[in-house]
C-alpha cells in the first residue's frame, strides 16, 4: 500500500461521514415514501413482519455495499481520472469495472444501472407531468377534458425527457447542488413532524409546523450564508434533520394545551384514519 494510500485510509473523509449522515435519513422523509403505495399495498398485518425483515436486509445491503463502492474509489486512484483534460470523478467507478470485471459482467452491471436509470425517470416523468396538469390546472381553476389533461401531461412528459437529455449532455455542476440542497430541505422539513406524529402521542400542530419550518429554514439559510458550497451542502441536511428532532417535542411540550395527534386521530371520522 503506497503512503498516500495509506493515509487516505487513515484520515477522516468529513464528505463521506456528512453524506452518510444525510442520504440515509432523508430517504425516510421522502414524501414519496411518506405517502407512496408501498404502505397502502400491504395485504394484511401478517404481512408487515417479512417484509421489514427483508426491506431492512436490503437496505444494509445497499448501505454497505453499493454506496461504499462510491465513496471508496479514491483508494484505488491516486489522482482523480482526467476527462476532456479535466478531472471527473464519476468516471472512477466505470474505470474500476472496466479493469477489474469481466465483460460479461460489466454489462450485467451495465444493464442494471440503465434499467434502474429509466425506471426512475418515468416514474418522475409521469409525476411531474401529472402534478402540473392534473394539480396545478385544477388548483388554478383551469377545467380541462380528458382529452385535453392527456394531451397536456404527454407534452409535459416530453418537455421533462428533452430537458433531462440535456442535463446529461451538458452535466452542468449545480445540479449535483441542488440535488443535495432538495435532498436535506424535504427531508428536513418532513422527517421530524412525520415520525413524531407516529411515535409521539403527544405531538401538537404547532410542534410540527415548528419542526418543519426549522428544517427548511437550516438548509436554505445556510445554504445561503455559505453561497452554496457543495462540500458544506450535505453537512446542512443532517442539521436539517437532526434539529427539528429537537425542536418538534420541545414545542410540542410548549404547546400542550393544543389538541394533539392523538386526540384528532381518536375524534376524527373513521373513514378518515382507514388506511
Amino acid at each position: 500500500m503506497t503512503p498516500l494510500k495509506a493515509k487516505a485510509m487513515n484520515r477522516v473523509d468529513r464528505g463521506v461521514l456528512a453524506n452518510l449522515r444525510c442520504v440515509p435519513p432523508s430517504h425516510v422523509g421522502m414524501p414519496p415514501n411518506l405517502l407512496g403505495g408501498g404502505c397502502h399495498s400491504i395485504k394484511d398485518d401478517a404481512s408487515v413482519r417479512p417484509a421489514t425483515a427483508i426491506s431492512t436486509t436490503f437496505s444494509f445491503i445497499i448501505s454497505f455495499t453499493a454506496y461504499f463502492i462510491g465513496a471508496m474509489t479514491r483508494l484505488f486512484f491516486d489522482s482523480i481520472p482526467l476527462e476532456g483534460g479535466r478531472p471527473n470523478p464519476d468516471i472512477m467507478v466505470p474505470k474500476i469495472i472496466e479493469s477489474a470485471m469481466p465483460e460479461a459482467v460489466a454489462a450485467v452491471i451495465l444493464a442494471l444501472v440503465v434499467s434502474a436509470s429509466m425506471s426512475t425517470l418515468s416514474s418522475l416523468v409521469l409525476i411531474s407531468s401529472s402534478a402540473i396538469s392534473v394539480d396545478l390546472t385544477e388548483g388554478l381553476g383551469i377545467k380541462l377534458g380528458g382529452k385535453a389533461k392527456m394531451a397536456l401531461m404527454r407534452l409535459f412528459c416530453l418537455i421533462f425527457i428533452i430537458l433531462s437529455l440535456i442535463i446529461a449532455i451538458l452535466k452542468p455542476s449545480i445540479i449535483i447542488t441542488l440535488m443535495a440542497i432538495s435532498w436535506g430541505t424535504v427531508a428536513g422539513t418532513f422527517l421530524a413532524p412525520y415520525l413524531f406524529g407516529l411515535f409521539y402521542k403527544q405531538t401538537t400542530k404547532s410542534g410540527a409546523w415548528a419542526g418543519s419550518i426549522t428544517g427548511l429554514a437550516i438548509s436554505i439559510v445556510l445554504s445561503i450564508i455559505y453561497r452554496f458550497d457543495s462540500s458544506k451542502i450535505p453537512m446542512f441536511g443532517s442539521l436539517a434533520m437532526i434539529i427539528p428532532l429537537l425542536v418538534v417535542p420541545f414545542v410540542s411540550k410548549l404547546t400542550s394545551k393544543e389538541r394533539t395527534q392523538q386526540e384528532i386521530f381518536k375524534n376524527a371520522p373513521s373513514s378518515q384514519i382507514n388506511y
